[in-house]
């Protein structure tokens, strides 16, 4: 259990690095419509059926991850659009 609670945190924390990193070079226009990017690219990946990796377990749960840290990023700056 301890190592999936590591897991998700470094997969949040790599996300929350990246936004953190655009909002400081580009502000948070920019970081917002990454996280829109991010959101569809990441939907896509697991709900597509063509999807490479998406239906992988593996990384299936980090795309999931991934996705649910970036609407909640983005949903939760609406103010700031």
């Amino acid at each position: 259990m301890t190592d999936f609670l590591l897991v998700k945190r470094n997969i949040e924390m790599n996300d929350l690095q990246r936004i953190t990193f655009i909002i400081e070079r580009d502000g948070m226009p920019s970081a917002l419509k990454f996280a829109n990017q991010a959101i569809r690219q990441y939907r896509r990946a697991v709900l597509s059926a063509k999807a490479k990796y998406g239906k992988n377990h593996t990384y299936r749960k980090r795309y999931i991850d991934s996705y649910l840290f970036h609407k909640e990023f983005y949903y939760g700056n609406e103010a700031e659009r």
